[in-house]
């Protein structure tokens, strides 16, 4: 497992979604071996992807994220202002959205929290994937 820590431009100076296309160059960087600029990359072929995201607020404590702050944060992609939250890079299940038989990895692993408002979005997801994916290894849900 690698976990990479990418310095992506973050907004409001930069909208969604180049902070997405950030870390996808940087992590099509790290599993092409750095461009052989850094050998050690070449022995590891783990990567993590995290599909979600963390909204923090302050430094020290996570308030409970609620529908309307989701909405919020759709906002600030420009591609969903029409679409809202059924935006298929915000909503991977979406109207629209690509098949999942296309997801580009041999292995997934999905979390989803018990008590999270989204769960069962997220359960909805992992069935997704378990009919869908065609990624071969495995699929594992902690649900």
């Amino acid at each position: 497992m690698a976990i990479i820590s990418v310095g992506y431009r973050c907004a409001p100076k930069n909208l969604l979604p180049i902070a997405y296309e950030d870390s996808w160059e940087a992590l099509q960087w790290t599993v092409g071996g750095g461009n052989n600029s850094e050998p050690w990359l070449l022995d590891h072929k783990g990567v993590v992807i995290v599909h979600l995201y963390f909204l923090l607020n302050g430094r020290d404590h996570l308030n409970r994220i609620s529908r309307s702050c989701l909405s919020s944060f759709g906002r600030s992609y420009p591609a969903s202002a029409s679409k809202g939250l059924e935006d298929p890079r915000i909503n991977p299940l979406g109207k629209g959205a690509p098949s999942l038989k296309g997801l580009a990895c041999n292995r997934v692993l999905v979390f989803q929290a018990e008590l999270d408002f989204l769960h069962d979005q997220g359960k909805t997801y992992y069935d997704g994937l378990e009919t869908e994916w065609l990624g071969g290894d495995e699929s594992t849900g902690v649900l």
